[in-house]
């Protein structure tokens, strides 16, 4: 199972999110803080082998926000994924958050299971709640490279079927959706993915996100 830890000021939300999650039989929590402080005083006791490999971060706490508690964390324990778990979809705090080093950006409201789901995928892309997808490509955008009638036709690094599927991880489908969509299967979007990333020489979907932006492969 995928260790875990859940940083939130609410205690309610720790314990709800720790119980469902761990139902899931997919993770196993090692620990809960409730600021960005408590979270590194935990990690800073733990030894390598015990730290967890995901840890869902809350923006807004006490003492030391979640941003900057992940901007701290990426420096300590670089290995580590973040996962911002939050109310807040303000194209601020995406920026921040994405700058910091989370690896994703999740609303509140997502089900447990889609929660699970992008614990499990986070170290083959960034997971994103569909809304915050768009907002990342929106700020992204800003200043957008002028679309060429022929971007897609110009660039010789992705197959079309490669940048099908890149047009839909950045509209933020999982790898299953884009299978029902594409009728293949979750395991071929992997690997497509996993093409698309080495050939762009990146690790993440926000980092495609900004190679294919700047090349102007995209309109939304």
């Amino acid at each position: 199972m995928i260790r875990i830890a859940i940083t939130d000021d609410t205690r309610v939300i720790r314990q709800s999110l720790a119980s469902k999650l761990a139902a899931t039989g997919a993770v196993t929590v090692c620990f809960a803080a409730a600021s960005g402080k408590e979270f590194l005083e935990k990690m800073r006791l733990l030894a390598p082998a015990e730290r967890p490999a995901t840890v869902l971060m809350d923006i807004s706490m006490p003492e030391l926000n979640g941003i900057d508690t992940v901007c701290i964390a990426k420096e300590l324990y670089p290995e580590v994924n973040f996962i911002m778990l939050t109310a807040f979809d303000e194209d601020d705090k995406i920026f921040d958050a994405i700058r910091a080093g989370a690896s994703g950006y999740l609303l509140k409201d997502e089900t447990t299971e889609r929660i699970a789901e992008a614990i499990i995928d986070v170290e083959n892309g960034a997971p994103m709640s569909p809304r915050i997808a768009r907002k990342a490509l929106k700020i992204l955008k800003a200043g957008p490279v002028p679309l060429s009638e022929n971007a897609a036709t110009e660039n010789d690094l992705l197959s079309v079927r490669e940048m099908e599927i890149l047009g839909h991880t950045i509209d933020g489908l999982n790898y299953h959706q884009i299978a029902e969509l594409l009728f293949i299967s979750p395991l071929t979007v992997k690997k497509h993915i996993r093409n698309i990333y080495g050939k762009l020489h990146v690790n993440s979907k926000l980092s495609a996100l900004k190679v294919a932006t700047k090349k102007g492969w995209f309109t939304r």
